[in-house]
């Protein structure tokens, strides 16, 4: 029997569970719940006959003469056999299903069964049928599985005349059913916005590329809005397409809610993401689906070969996430990112990756002693000595992990001939203005990397990279999981912290004289406010004249649902509203690092609000001990999120500089949840299992962040 399975691929809540019952009614093909386990035995099988084949002719498989083609079609064929002859078991499992925990005597056992059998046990009521008559040959099975988007390649290895078919759904509904998704139940959660939109592109995205690699021979495109609307008629094109007639029954389910959790598009708000949703949607409604592209057939195998070594490798993966490491290059014979010890070091940021004597890094193949790596939170670091930097070449860096089993593959690490690489060099001592202090002064790079400049002046250092959206750095995840371990949770201790820099800020002579009735008179401006934790502790001490300023649609959504309509910085009208609001008082906690320009933002704000009188903020401070110490291995340097890192000497020229008297310049501690230093060494899923961990404050000052309280001069 020639397999020909028929998957339906696309976002989650796009329609696949009532299209595949739909189809299922269909004399010769059998509905399928959601399988999962094909795709991931497809994608096994790669490193199943790299084992079978290690010896060549020595091994079992190697001894057959099959290619791995033929392998991955025989172990199709076997599945194929499977399901069609569980058909009759998947009618008695759904009828045992509904004879519910008790009623044992009208349960049937397993076994061999008849068709005719099989079709007595049918509700008769029931629309959703897996046989509708003892002579349906049920020789096709359609299998909904939304996952198989991402698996379509390993499928079509496993069943060669497999057709797929595209349910293309708007990303606004997709998205609304989403954020509503509990109440299909079955411990579902609701989605947020910004995950809800990134889920439909990542779906999508992979279906488009599968229309273009494969042609209309094997995949066709199905608008979910045509499939509500004219069932008849697209029931009829499909079953066409799939060389199948057409029968009635097929538009039976359309009757049926099949879970179902429907909202209205209207609550969605404007957004990047949705933006970039809408762009891929336009594109793919002006792209008809015709022959096969070549390039993407290519794309296609690579982002399956990703698959595989992801499978291959899934304990690593799914312990570690790398997220960024450097330097990653430099000239032959010469050092890099120079440590107190005089040795050049890598860092890597990475969660989940930490030193211990399981723990190898191999540099072009030749291992690095377990002295010569450190890890610190999640900076994990090691020494790269000067006879692995003495010639040109690009170099393989890999990272093994659990007892030689699980291998990290970081990068390239290149080392340029002296003649080619000059250009390293570019940024010594070049005349630029000082993000933190405005100083136009000498720059000159430092941890031998042309993207941090130090400034001769204040001694401050910023990070020169791009950033292609500063919006997109903080997402929902940067503050669950990312930055954060999971800020809502702990925010409670966060508050603590903001509660001890309002007491700074109260302290200092701009409030000598001033009564608790007189914090009504003051108009507090926050800038990059978060999800307005600060806003809600002002309120509480009877200031009532509030207004904030946050990046993240994420923070700005929490904010509104606490009371505060912050604004957007990237808006046109920014600046225009904290004129019209006229403050008196600007804070900005822990902000400062986070800006592209800092001196030039705060510069506008305090020059065009004339009557602010008073500006507090909070930030790192690289001029302190540990930072000098740790270099790029300090917790505090992790860029792009971190770009400017100031010290004391910045914001004394700063407000020097725009009439500003510094009055309150010292280190500030921290309380954070025991849940951020126990995520350490027990990971983050394991805290995040024990919500009183985030309850829990302790206090820790290591004074490289600093407080600073200036008041406009008289």
């Amino acid at each position: 029997m020639i397999s020909r399975p028929i998957f339906i691929i696309g976002a989650p809540r796009s329609g696949t569970s009532i299209l595949t019952w739909a189809l299922g009614q269909h004399s010769n093909i059998q509905p399928l719940e959601e399988t999962n386990w094909i795709a991931h035995l497809g994608v096994s099988l790669g490193k199943v006959w790299k084992l079978g084949t290690c010896n060549k002719n020595f091994s079992h498989l190697g001894s057959l003469g099959w290619s791995e083609d033929n392998f991955y079609q025989i172990i199709g064929q076997k599945v194929n056999e499977i399901i069609v002859e569980s058909l009759i078991d998947q009618v008695i499992h759904r009828h045992n299903e509904s004879c519910g925990p008790t009623n044992h005597q009208q349960k049937v056992e397993y076994g061999s069964k008849s068709k005719e059998f099989a079709f007595s046990l049918n509700d008769e009521n029931s629309k959703l049928k897996i046989l509708r008559s003892p002579n349906d040959p049920k020789k096709r099975w359609i299998d909904g599985t939304p996952e198989n988007t991402f698996y379509a390649y390993t499928l079509l290895r496993l069943f060669p005349n497999a057709r797929f078919i595209h349910l293309l759904r708007h990303p606004d509904d997709v998205c609304a059913s989403l954020m509503n998704f509990a109440k299909v139940g079955g411990g579902a959660t609701n989605f947020s916005v910004e995950s809800s939109y990134i889920n439909w592109t990542r779906y999508v995205s992979s279906a488009y590329l599968l229309e273009k690699a494969l042609g209309r021979d094997s995949i066709c495109r199905i608008r979910f809005e045509d499939m509500i609307k004219s069932p008849v008629m697209v029931i009829k094109d499909i079953l066409t397409w799939l060389g199948e007639e057409f029968e009635k029954t097929c538009i039976e389910p359309f009757g049926e809610k099949i879970n179902s959790s429907k909202v209205n598009s209207f609550e969605i708000k404007p957004s990047d993401l949705r933006d970039n949703s809408l762009s891929l949607l336009s594109e793919i409604l002006q792209y008809d689906v015709g022959v096969p592209d070549p390039s993407a057939r290519k794309e296609l195998i690579a982002n399956d070969e990703k698959i595989i070594n992801i499978f291959t490798n899934k304990k690593t993966e799914s312990v570690v996430n790398i997220e960024d490491w450097g330097p990653r290059e430099t000239n032959e014979k010469t050092r890099f990112n120079i440590q107190h010890a005089g040795v050049s070091a890598i860092w890597v940021k990475a969660h989940g990756l930490s030193k211990n004597a399981e723990t190898h890094v191999l540099f072009d193949g030749k291992k690095i002693s377990n002295s010569d790596i450190d890890s610190d939170n999640n900076l994990f670091s090691f020494y790269v000595r000067d006879e692995l930097i003495e010639k040109s070449g690009n170099y393989e860096i890999r990272i093994i992990t659990g007892n030689l089993t699980n291998e990290i593959k970081l990068g390239t690490f290149v080392v340029k001939p002296i003649s080619e690489s000059k250009k390293i060099n570019s940024f010594q001592n070049i005349k630029t203005t000082c993000r933190n202090c405005g100083s136009f002064c000498n720059f000159y790079s430092i941890y031998n990397d042309e993207k941090i400049l130090k400034c001769s002046k204040c001694r401050a250092y910023q990070w020169v990279g791009s950033v292609p959206s500063f919006a997109k750095l903080y997402t929902q995840d940067y503050f669950n999981g990312d930055e954060y371990v999971a800020y809502e949770k702990s925010a409670k201790i966060y508050r603590l912290n903001l509660d001890r820099k309002l007491q700074t800020v109260l302290r200092s002579p701009y409030f000598d004289n001033k009564t608790p009735e007189d914090y009504l008179n003051e108009r507090i401006f926050e800038l990059g406010s978060a999800t307005g934790e600060f806003l809600k502790i002002l309120h509480k001490r009877k200031f009532t004249k509030l207004l904030g300023s946050e990046i993240s649609s994420f923070c700005r959504e929490v904010a509104e649902q606490n009371g505060f309509q912050l604004l957007n910085p990237l808006s046109e009208d920014h600046m225009k509203s904290i004129k019209a609001f006229n403050p008196t008082i600007l804070c900005a906690w822990d902000v400062w690092e986070h800006l592209e320009i800092p001196y030039s933002i705060f510069n506008d704000i305090l020059k065009f609000n004339q009557d602010i009188k008073l500006v507090a903020l909070s930030t790192v401070d690289s001029g302190a001990s540990i930072p000098r110490i740790k270099g790029k291995r300090w917790r505090q340097f992790h860029p792009p999120t971190h770009m400017n890192y100031p010290t004391r000497k910045s914001f004394k020229t700063f407000f020097e500089s725009i009439g500003f008297s510094v009055k309150i310049l010292k280190s500030f501690g921290y309380y954070r949840p025991l849940a951020d230093y126990l995520s350490v060494f027990l990971g983050r899923k394991t805290v995040s299992l024990f919500p009183f961990l985030f309850k829990i404050p302790l206090y820790l000052n290591l004074y490289d962040i600093q407080i600073i309280v200036a008041e406009r001069k008289k």
